[in-house]
C-alpha cells in the first residue's frame, strides 16, 4: 500500500505557510514510485490537508488544497479529506474496510516529515499492527526536525530507506 501524504498545490505557492523549495525535487521522485504502485496494482491512497476551519465552506475546493496534478488520482484510488495532522478514526476503518487484505507492507511518501508523515505513521499503525513500514528518505520532505522524526520513526519499528 503506497500512502501519498497531502501533495497539494500549496506546496507551490510561495505565499503559503506550507511552501516547500524541495517540492521540485521531489514530484518526480513520487511521480515514479506511483507510476510503480499502478503497475504492479498496490493500493494507492492520497491525502488532502485541509484546516477545520475551511472545512465546510467554498474555501475547501480551493486550488491551493487540490492534490498536484502531477499525482492526479485514479477514479479506484482512495482519497482521503484530513483536517489536521493524521487521519481521524472514521479514515482508518474506512482504509482498513478496503484494503485490510493487502496490507502487508505499508509505504509512506509526502510533506511534512515531522508532523504528517509521522504522525499518519503512527496513528496507521494502531490500524495495522501486523503491516511492515518504510519511508524512503528520497520520498519525503520536511521544513524543520526531519532527523528527529524519522529516529523517532525507528523506535516504532518503521524501515527507514536512507
Amino acid at each position: 500500500m503506497l500512502l501519498i501524504i497531502d501533495m497539494q498545490n500549496q506546496l507551490l505557492d510561495l505565499s503559503y505557510e506550507s511552501y516547500n523549495i524541495n517540492i521540485y525535487q521531489l514530484l518526480p521522485k513520487i511521480a515514479q514510485r506511483l507510476k510503480k504502485a499502478r503497475l504492479e496494482n498496490e493500493p494507492v491512497i492520497f491525502t488532502k490537508d485541509i484546516p477545520i476551519e475551511y472545512a465546510n465552506s467554498e474555501q475547501a475546493n480551493h486550488s491551493k488544497f487540490k492534490l498536484l496534478p502531477d499525482l492526479k488520482p485514479l477514479p479506484n484510488e482512495l482519497v482521503i479529506i484530513k483536517h489536521s495532522y493524521s487521519m481521524s478514526p472514521e479514515n482508518l476503518l474506512q482504509i482498513k474496510n478496503k484494503y485490510k487484505p493487502q496490507s502487508e507492507k505499508i509505504e509512506l511518501v509526502g510533506v511534512e516529515t515531522n508532523l504528517c508523515i509521522l504522525a499518519n505513521t503512527i496513528t496507521l499503525q494502531s490500524t495495522f499492527s501486523t503491516s511492515k513500514f518504510v519511508i524512503d528518505t528520497a520520498l519525503i520532505s520536511g521544513r524543520e526536525h526531519e532527523i528527529t522524526a524519522l529516529n523517532l520513526l525507528l523506535d516504532f519499528k518503521v524501515k527507514i530507506k536512507r
